[in-house]
């Protein structure tokens, strides 16, 4: 017995996020080689949906196509790019990006079904500094007050 679906009944298991900007979190970063044979960072990153949702996605840097997304990244980040970068130090930065869902696809006789990817970076998240929040201490003298002779100290 053999068996038997049809994969375009299948529903894939992975939520998908709407069209639109998200917060997101680099949590890998891998230098590698592209199928063309160029240097690439391959990224993946966690977008966080309005409703809690929490959707992995993969981004690709491939040298010298796409280093306009590192730039962007950087820019995100406060990350100063002069042309070298160590892909580790993006793991953890968190960003807003614009996502889009890319429809089913077949490659090469593979079925894919729909996901996000990034269109642009857009920018970084503000994080609220405790002293820049912490309301400024009332008035306290600096005049030293007199202190009395009979001290046992």
């Amino acid at each position: 017995m053999s068996f038997e679906y049809n994969p375009k009944e299948i529903k894939s298991e992975f939520t998908v996020l709407n069209n639109g900007e998200y917060e997101c979190e680099i949590v890998g970063a891998m230098e590698t080689v592209s199928k063309a044979g160029n240097d690439m960072i391959k990224l993946v990153l966690c977008l966080y949906g309005n409703d809690g949702e929490q959707v992995r996605v993969y981004d690709y840097i491939v040298n010298p196509n796409t280093i306009y997304k590192l730039k962007s990244i950087c820019r995100c980040c406060n990350i100063e790019f002069d042309g070298v970068l160590d892909e580790q130090l993006l793991v953890g930065k968190r960003m807003r990006v614009l996502t889009k869902v890319d429809p089913e696809r077949t490659v090469e006789g593979k079925t894919y079904s729909e996901r996000n990817s990034i269109v642009k970076y857009v920018s970084g998240i503000e994080t609220k500094s405790v002293v820049q929040d912490a309301k400024p201490a009332d008035k306290v003298s600096t005049s030293a007050a007199p202190v009395p002779d009979d001290l046992p100290f």
